[in-house]
């Protein structure tokens, strides 16, 4: 006999084996059938900029069971030719060339699709960076103004570069799949100072009036104002303290306004405000979404102490539980003697 034999079954690779003669009747045949694995990618293509006339390479790599043969790229949902080893070169790039790319490979196993990546080419410059910012608009705390346009204005342009990866001129890479430089993002070049003129007091902003590519520095200012409210009214939140991580990061004015400069690459953070020099309101937690290099202004509404009530322990009693003038959402009620010392005995 001495043939290969071939062994199918769904979900595994085909196998064979060559049979081998034990006696009369019986001939022997042994193989492994391996589970197949779909293929997953563990190199994804990266985002790129580049200029006019520089060259580029894009890469993917998958794995499984059985592995990839080939790869096939697409741009803005359309195959390509080319890079069916993992790798795309393109070179003397143009603005056409600008798009989204991803790669995609087929096995019997499966089929899958690398991560989306953006091909950026623009006109050959000093930088890739647009250098006027955009329009970024904040309005300032009630009773703020500021006279930068010859007149009283609440709500001001403070200027934003628009966040996203880019290149200098210096840069070109057609050879590597990975960018030897740092990531280089457009960010603020220059700021001039904006004096903001409140009712009894001053304080000063940043507006970002160029652009300019450079290594990225992730560095924040959260800007804004700290304040209860009673019976409608606000009530500023007087001189009290910001932590964050666990560290004292800053303090209100005795108007409740505050600044902090945030560097890292945090999308959030959290606030902890607490004791306020009159001690009025209660510890208070702020989540606070990152705008990247920028200004991040917001307002902090916090809770007011509410007054103890008195009660006789003996007697018992039933609180309402409510924010301000609302209607109580539920009830806490102290039996009659559930307050004792520290000897067991009841409290009175």
């Amino acid at each position: 006999m001495r043939e290969n034999l071939v062994f199918q079954k769904d979900r595994y690779q085909e196998s064979t084996g060559l049979a081998r003669f034990r006696n009369l009747t019986h001939w022997i045949c042994d193989t492994t059938l391996n589970h197949k694995v779909p293929p997953t990618f563990y190199v994804s293509p990266k985002d790129k900029v580049r200029m006019v006339g520089q060259g580029v390479v894009l890469c993917c790599k998958a794995d499984g069971r059985p592995g990839p043969e080939k790869y096939l790229w697409v741009k803005d949902g359309k195959e390509i030719k080319g890079g069916a080893n993992g790798e795309l070169h393109l070179g003397n790039l143009q603005k056409s060339n600008s798009g989204h790319y991803s790669c995609r490979v087929e096995t019997s196993a499966e089929i899958a699709t690398s991560k989306i990546a953006r091909l950026s080419v623009q006109t050959h410059a000093q930088d890739t960076c647009n250098r006027k910012p955009d329009e970024d608009f904040i309005d300032l705390p009630e009773g703020c103004h500021t006279e930068e346009t010859g007149k009283h204005s609440a709500r001001v342009n403070i200027g934003r570069c628009k966040k996203g990866q880019c290149i200098t001129s210096t840069m070109s890479n057609d050879v590597d799949c990975y960018d030897a430089w740092p990531t280089f993002c457009c960010s603020t070049d220059l700021t001039k100072p904006l004096m903001v003129n409140c009712t009894h007091f001053s304080y000063t902003i940043s507006q970002t009036i160029s652009c300019k590519c450079r290594e990225c520095s992730t560095i924040t200012q959260i800007s804004g104002e700290v304040y209860g409210k009673q019976n409608g009214t606000k009530i500023p939140f007087k001189s009290g303290q910001i932590y964050m991580k666990g560290q004292l990061v800053g303090e209100t004015t005795e108007n409740g306004l505050f600044s902090l400069t945030i560097s890292g690459d945090d999308k959030e953070v959290v606030l902890l405000l607490k004791n306020d020099a009159e001690n009025r309101f209660m510890n208070t937690l702020k989540t606070v979404k990152i705008m990247e290099d920028g200004n991040t202004p917001i307002d902090v509404v916090v809770p007011l102490k509410s007054k103890p009530i008195s009660f006789n322990s003996n007697l018992g009693h039933t609180m309402p539980l409510a924010n301000g003038n609302q209607t109580a959402f539920t009830h806490v009620s102290f039996p009659r003697e559930s307050f004792i010392t520290q000897d067991g005995k009841p409290f009175s």
